[in-house]
C-alpha cells in the first residue's frame, strides 16, 4: 500500500532582516512588554552595582575609622602616658623604668618613683637600710609632687633628713660652678664626678633652671653659691670692690702686689679650683716666680676654700719652694662610696696626690699623700707669711697646713675653718630628673677638724693692713 504520509512542512526561520521587520511591525503591546522587561533588568543591574559600591564604601569607612581609632588610642593620645605605660611593663618584667626624653615636659609619676628608688639605693649604701625605711613618708610626698619644682623641694627635704643635713640636691648655680672643673684634677673625664655632671639630663635640667632666672638673679645666685674666692665677683667683694665681670662664673685672676716697705709681695686672687688651674697654670707659675724674688711673700688666704689640691701643689708651691716635700693624712670616710674609693685609689691621675683605701678596717680609712716637687728655676723667698681667717677652709686650709711644716713659714690672722684635707663631695645624678645629689665626703668624725691656729694673731677688721704693719716693723 502506498505510503501517503504528509510531508513535514519545515517552518522557515527567515533572515535576520525579516525578523527585525517582524519585530518592528509587532503590536504596541508586545513593544511595551519588551521595553518594561529591559527597564527592569537595567534597574536590577543598577541596584546591584549601587549596593556593591555602598558596601565597599562602608567597608572602607569602617577600616579607616578603625585605623584612626587605633592610632589615636595607641599613639597620638598616649604620648604623654608612654613613660607610665613603660613603667607598668617594666615593673612586671624588669622592675625598672626605661629612659625617655624629659626635655620640655614635667616628670611623670613613674619617673619620680624611679628617681626616688635610685635615691633610696644611695641612702641605703651610705646610711643603712633602716634610714632608708625611716624616710618613707618623705619619699611618698616627693613622688606625689605635682610639679618638678615641688619634687626638687620634697626630695631635698628627704635627702637632708636621711643624711642629717650632710647632703643636699645641687642648685643650678652649684651645678654650673662644678661643671667649670670638668677635665682636670678630681673632675678628670674618667672620674665619677665627671660622669655625674656630664649626664645629658643633668645639663638639660640645669639649663632649664638657669633659663627661668633673669641675668641679675642668676648672678646673685652664683655669688650666694660661691661666696669665697672661687669666682672673680666673690674675690672682688672680699676686698670691698664692685666686680666688673660680665660672667659671674669667671675665676679670679691671681694678682701680685708689691709693697716696697719691707720688700713684701702679696699674692691674692687664688681660686683653689681644678678648672682655674687648667686655665691659669702659666699665670700662676709666673706670679709665683715673681713673688719668690722678694724677701717676704704673703699668701692671702682670707675667705678662700675650694677643693683643688693640684691648684696649689702643682701651680704654686713648686715655684716658691725649690725642694720636694710631702705630707700624709689618714681620713675616716663614710661607707658606701665604693665607686669613688675605686677611682681615688686606682683611677685618679693627679701628679700631686696618691690614695690608698683600707675598706676592711673597722672604720673605713682613706690615706692621702700630697707631694710637691720644686722647680729648678725657683728661688725660695726668705720668709712666707700665710694670712688666714675664720673662713679659710677646704683646699686653702690644706695648703696652709702643708706649708706650715717649713721653717720659713708663719701663719698670721685668725683660726681657720677646720675643714681641711677633704676630697670634693660625692655626686650622684638622679636618672630621670637630672637633679644631682651631693653627699659630704668627710665622715662624722672628720666633719669638723681642729682649726689651724695662727702663730701670730692679728687685731682689727683689716687683717692684711695689720700684717703689712707687722712685717714693716719686725720685732727686734
Amino acid at each position: 500500500m502506498p505510503n501517503h504520509k504528509t510531508p513535514h512542512r519545515r517552518r522557515s526561520r527567515g533572515s535576520s532582516k525579516t525578523r527585525r521587520n517582524e519585530r518592528r511591525h509587532a503590536s504596541p503591546a508586545t513593544h511595551t512588554r519588551r521595553s518594561a522587561a529591559k527597564t527592569r533588568a537595567r534597574r536590577r543591574r543598577k541596584r546591584t552595582h549601587m549596593g556593591r559600591l555602598i558596601l565597599f564604601a562602608f567597608v572602607l569607612i569602617c577600616g579607616a575609622g578603625a585605623m584612626f581609632f587605633a592610632t589615636r588610642r595607641l599613639f597620638s593620645a598616649q604620648f604623654d602616658a608612654l613613660p607610665t605605660l613603660r613603667h607598668e611593663v617594666n615593673e612586671t618584667l624588669l622592675t625598672d623604668v626605661r629612659m625617655s626624653d624629659t626635655a620640655n615636659r614635667p616628670l611623670t609619676r613613674a619617673e619620680r618613683e624611679a628617681d626616688i628608688a635610685a635615691l633610696r639605693d644611695v641612702i641605703r649604701a651610705h646610711r643603712g637600710p633602716d634610714v632608708a625605711q625611716e624616710v618613707d613618708a618623705l619619699a611618698q610626698a616627693a613622688i606625689d609632687a605635682s610639679q618638678d619644682d615641688a619634687f626638687f623641694t620634697q626630695t631635698n627635704a628627704l635627702v637632708q633628713t636621711a643624711f642629717e643635713n650632710r647632703a643636699h640636691l645641687l642648685t643650678a648655680p652649684e651645678v654650673a660652678l662644678a661643671v667649670r672643673n670638668l677635665g682636670a684634677g678630681f673632675y678628670d673625664a674618667a672620674s665619677p664626678y665627671a660622669h655625674a655632671l656630664q649626664d645629658p639630663r643633668v645639663q638639660e635640667r640645669a639649663q632649664r633652671m638657669r633659663s627661668a632666672m633673669s641675668a641679675q638673679a642668676w648672678s646673685d645666685a652664683v655669688s650666694k653659691a660661691a661666696p669665697d674666692t672661687t669666682t672673680a665677683a666673690g674675690a672682688a667683694a672680699i676686698v670691698g670692690k664692685t666686680p666688673s665681670v660680665a660672667d659671674p662664673l669667671a675665676y679670679p685672676t691671681p694678682t701680685l702686689t708689691v709693697h716696697r716697705e719691707g720688700d713684701v709681695a702679696v699674692l691674692s686672687g687664688l681660686a683653689f679650683a681644678d678648672g682655674a688651674l687648667q686655665e691659669q697654670r702659666e699665670t700662676l707659675k709666673q706670679v709665683a716666680l715673681d713673688a719668690a724674688a722678694h724677701d717676704v711673700v704673703v699668701l692671702d688666704l682670707r675667705h678662700a676654700s675650694g677643693a683643688s689640691i693640684a691648684y696649689w701643689a702643682e701651680g704654686i708651691v713648686p715655684y716658691l719652694v725649690p725642694k720636694t716635700y710631702g705630707m700624709k693624712k689618714a681620713l675616716t670616710v663614710p661607707a658606701g662610696a665604693n665607686e669613688y674609693m675605686a677611682y681615688l685609689t686606682d683611677g685618679e691621675t693627679m701628679a700631686s696626690s696618691d690614695f690608698s683605701y683600707a675598706s676592711e678596717a673597722e672604720t673605713p680609712t682613706l690615706e692621702w699623700t700630697i707631694t710637691t716637687e720644686g722647680a729648678v728655676e725657683a728661688l725660695a723667698p726668705s720668709r712666707i707669711a700665710l694670712l688666714v681667717d675664720t673662713q679659710t677652709g677646704g683646699a686653702a686650709e690644706t695648703f696652709a697646713d702643708f706649708l706650715s711644716q717649713l721653717d720659713t713659714v708663719t701663719r698670721y690672722g685668725e683660726p681657720t675653718a677646720g675643714t681641711s684635707w677633704r676630697v670634693p663631695d660625692y655626686l650622684y645624678a638622679l636618672p630621670h630628673s637630672g637633679f644631682v645629689l651631693s653627699v659630704a665626703s668627710a665622715s662624722d668624725d672628720d666633719a669638723k677638724r681642729a682649726p689651724l691656729m695662727p702663730d701670730i694673731a692679728l687685731p682689727g677688721d683689716d687683717l692684711l693692713q695689720a700684717l703689712l704693719e707687722v712685717l714693716a716693723n719686725p720685732l727686734p
